[in-house]
């Protein structure tokens, strides 16, 4: 489960959060201080652990012509195969209603619980395509195997029956053209 969803400027004015779950430490902080600051822009995730609490994977993206940042928490111990397509959907959505003369985004908790029910939706049904059918538990059908044997015997027979004796022996139909 995500815990924790922000957009926010390059100067730091934070432009829209969304919190699902309550965050221990700082994370926010430690990654604009780690990566942002350091202007490692390349890296697109983060790890941090609080003092106390499970740790957690943080990933982001960068949108440098409008400056802003874009970033999902969650804890580590998941793996939440669907944030990288969330935060690419979030950052087209959102860029397309982006107005620097606007600070408040409430009505943008809407579309994005839509963008992350469309982002599972599709990262669950990649993972069944991936996993393939399932194999079933059924018993094994000896009916097949009876079936497959008396197909290889019957194609035995046909192939001795090839010689155009109709199953006679080889000595009968000498003894027949000696006369």
């Amino acid at each position: 489960m995500l815990d924790y969803f922000c957009i926010f400027t390059k100067g730091g004015a934070i432009l829209w959060t969304f919190q699902l779950a309550a965050l221990k430490g700082e994370p926010i902080q430690a990654l604009i201080r780690t990566c942002l600051l350091e202007e490692r822009g390349a890296e697109k995730s983060f790890s941090y652990t609080p003092r106390d609490g499970a740790a957690y994977s943080l990933k982001w993206r960068l949108y440098n012509d409008l400056g802003l940042v874009f970033v999902a928490v969650y804890q580590r111990a998941l793996s939440l195969l669907y944030v990288d397509d969330l935060l690419d959907r979030v950052v087209t959505k959102f860029v397309g209603e982006f107005d620097p003369a606007v600070h408040n985004y409430s009505a943008f908790n809407d579309t994005f619980r839509q963008l992350v029910l469309e982002a599972e939706k599709q990262s669950s049904e990649r993972s069944k395509i991936a996993k393939g059918p399932r194999p079933s538990a059924k018993k094994p059908n000896t009916q097949n195997g009876a079936k497959k044997a008396a197909t290889q015997k019957a194609q035995e027979s046909e192939e001795d029956d090839e010689d155009g004796d109709e199953g006679t022996g080889s000595e009968e139909a000498d003894e027949g053209g000696e006369q």
